[in-house]
């Protein structure tokens, strides 16, 4: 099922070679036409088994539906495209072709194409093999209400041009790449990748190159047919998409629906589950970018400097192994919501064991982060571009969330700022409980003026095994309230004027005959509010 295939090259060679077929195998045609500008030939005998579409430069609209019978197709051409059979004179509307038992090959050729698999309604319509389609100019392919028994693959073979696919109601039971990159990805094009209510039973492969990018998957598995324990073979990562230059958005997410979802098998899960991890890699801008920090003191970030946005949405969505999130330059978001990730509660050294943390890595750009009702039993990782002058800064948002429950060792959960303006919340709803396990939190802010709010909603307190906040220059604000920070304290915000208010009783801190408490408010005119009988060094000021 998962046999590996080149088709990319063979059948760019397919295209510009002439089709002499020695046998026919459609039964049925209708309305016989003259030969008009829009021909698509129907390529039934070479070889026998396989179906080919092989259109002109015009702007062809073929759509491929379930026939009557197992292994019998209806190609019916839409806005004037009109057929021909395994090159004969005739034209038709629309063919009738039987014996279709393994692969279809699409190619429509240059101009803006559209090619439909399946229909929303009916039949679902059964492709026995591999699918391959082919892109030359600005083409868009639905794919609705299909079960395809092999590997679907959607490859554009020519750059500077967009692409759109939407899979609906479908079952992929091989692997599935889209490959955007044209020839060695060298220039830009937009695309757009719409994958819904579909069971993708092999790894989604992504490939775009520069240009605006879009991909939505929802409710859909990923993954399924490659969960097995032990591993034979273990195959990972289950999503691999890679953004080129130019914004992007990237959402897993799920409607919620029931879990029998028709016309998917009973029982299909009614959140997006994947089966293994997710890479997501948001590349530079092309042409580069000059990056110009923002006004010394805050204000609004400079327009026309770094235009590109990444967005990642993981949303009411199950991930067996780990998120790895990759922005290179350029603002982004990441935003992970409802969700669970590294579910597998499987030793990571143990055979069969996917789990794995949230990894994501910023480079030069103003970059968010939520955590919002979500779990990450194997930690986060935020890590910013700490490389001299960069001075954008970042927001970061955790709330009503768990964290790190399965990791031994280091902190479950890691930051890493800029020298920028950082600002690190946690903040919980009322009802909400944000638990942060024995490996702790480590805040590394670096310069910049940065803020750090640790509040609990009313209900319960958030539960802090280590905190560990370390700052550089600047004019740095830590609040500590109704949370509670069992094992370690450890706050040092370094040089310039530093607020420091930890609003909680000293029996919701470290006890402090045992030396795990350390504050200090570095050089600067410090102010503080600090429970009474908790040691600090340099802060100069109390504030109530």
């Amino acid at each position: 099922m998962f046999r590996p295939k080149n088709r990319k090259r063979k059948r760019q060679a397919e295209r510009s070679a002439r089709h002499n077929p020695s046998r026919r195998l459609f039964l049925e045609s209708l309305e016989t036409r003259r030969l008009l500008a829009g021909v698509v030939n129907v390529i039934t005998a070479a070889p026998p088994g396989d179906l080919k579409l092989d259109g002109d430069n015009s702007n062809n609209q073929v759509e491929v539906r379930a026939g009557a019978v197992t292994g019998q197709l209806v190609i019916t051409g839409k806005t004037g495209t009109l057929l021909t059979l395994d090159g004969g004179p005739q034209s038709f509307s629309s063919l009738t072709v039987n014996g279709i038992v393994d692969d279809l090959f699409v190619d429509l050729g240059g101009g803006n194409d559209t090619f439909e698999l399946g229909t929303a309604a009916g039949s679902r319509t059964e492709i026995a093999d591999d699918v391959l389609i082919s892109n030359d100019d600005d083409d868009e392919n639905f794919i609705r209400n299909a079960d395809i028994g092999g590997d679907l693959t959607v490859d554009r073979i020519v750059d500077g041009a967009s692409s759109e696919l939407t899979i609906k109601d479908t079952i992929v039971r091989g692997n599935t790449t889209v490959d955007n990159d044209g020839i060695g990805g060298l220039f830009d094009g937009d695309s757009k990748t719409v994958i819904e209510k579909s069971e993708l039973e092999g790894t989604l492969t992504i490939s775009n190159v520069a240009g605006d990018d879009t991909t939505i998957i929802v409710d859909t598995s990923v993954g399924a047919a490659l969960f097995v324990r032990p591993p034979s073979v273990t195959t990972d990562p289950v999503i691999d998409i890679s953004n080129g230059g130019g914004s992007s958005f990237t959402s897993i997410t799920s409607k919620n629906d029931p879990a029998t979802t028709t016309p998917l098998p009973p029982g299909t899960l009614n959140r997006p589950t994947v089966y293994g991890s997710i890479n997501i890699s948001n590349g530079d801008p092309v042409p580069p970018t000059i990056v110009v920090p923002p006004p010394t003191g805050g204000g609004a970030l400079p327009t026309g400097l770094i235009t590109t946005v990444d967005i990642v949405v993981v949303n009411s969505a199950d991930v067996l192994g780990e998120l790895n999130v990759d922005n290179f330059e350029g603002h982004s978001e990441v935003i992970v919501v409802d969700s669970k990730i590294g579910t597998d509660t499987k030793p990571a050294t143990a055979p069969g064991g996917y789990g794995g943390p949230i990894t994501v890595a910023n480079g030069n750009g103003f970059d968010v982060f939520e955590l919002n009702r979500s779990e990450a039993q194997y930690g986060v990782f935020v890590t910013n571009n700490s490389g001299a002058g960069q001075t954008w800064g970042s927001q970061s948002l955790v709330a009503d969330s768990k964290v790190g429950k399965r990791v031994a060792s280091g902190p479950a959960f890691s930051f890493v700022g800029d020298d920028g303006d950082d600002v690190f919340n946690i903040n919980d709803s009322a009802t909400g409980t944000t638990r942060i396990y024995a490996a702790g939190l480590s805040l590394s802010l670096l310069d910049g003026d940065d803020e750090v709010s640790i509040v609990g909603g009313g209900g319960n307190k958030i539960e802090i095994d280590s905190l560990m906040i370390t700052g550089g220059d600047g004019d740095d604000a830590v609040v500590l309230q109704n949370a509670l920070v069992e094992s370690m304290l450890m706050i040092d915000l370094g040089a310039d004027v530093d607020r420091l208010e930890l609003r909680v009783l000293a029996n919701e801190l470290p006890n402090a005959l045992i030396g795990s408490i350390l504050l200090d408010g570095g050089v600067g005119a410090d102010f503080f509010t600090i429970p009474v009988g908790i040691p600090f060094t340099n802060f100069e000021t109390s504030i109530s």
